[in-house]
């Protein structure tokens, strides 16, 4: 295993209100790890407006 990956963190968090409180925070996170995925509840619809993985793909294809 390389040093690089040595380093690398595991966090994972599931949680609508945990999300939201934090929002700012989520959208402001640009590192590569660890990977930070907002996994939408199944009792609250989907919003693809604060879908920060989202937000960013489209920038990379200027959407």
């Amino acid at each position: 295993m390389s040093t690089a990956s040595q380093e690398r963190n595991l966090l994972a968090v599931i949680g609508d209100e945990v999300a939201e409180k934090i929002r700012p925070m989520v959208d402001k996170f640009q590192e590569a790890f660890p990977a930070l995925l907002e996994i939408p509840s199944k009792d609250h619809p989907y919003d693809p407006s604060k879908d920060s993985i989202l937000k960013r793909v489209q920038k990379l294809f200027g959407e």
